[in-house]
């Protein structure tokens, strides 16, 4: 995916760091959320455990870490880093 951003960057004139970072960042925390590997998939075929709590749990982690994401980017692009 990177050798895709960094291509686009370039094409809409803007320093690839720019698109690649996020997405690295965003990459690094999907994998916190429950289904995100193939042992917690398996819990989640099996129904080890509850649908439900798997899907409250995405959302209790999802949402924040997207904030935090949002809040982190939009920050160190005011103080110039970006």
């Amino acid at each position: 995916m990177a050798p895709v951003l960094i291509t686009l960057a370039q094409a809409i004139g803007v320093p690839p760091a720019s698109l690649v970072i996020p997405t690295i960042m965003a990459v690094a925390l999907a994998f916190t959320l429950p289904s995100a590997s193939a042992r917690m998939t398996m819990v989640a075929v099996t129904g080890a455990v509850d649908r439900g709590i798997m899907v409250r749990t995405g959302i209790i982690v999802g949402i924040p870490a997207i904030l935090l994401l949002y809040v982190f980017f939009i920050v160190i692009s005011r103080v110039g880093l970006f």
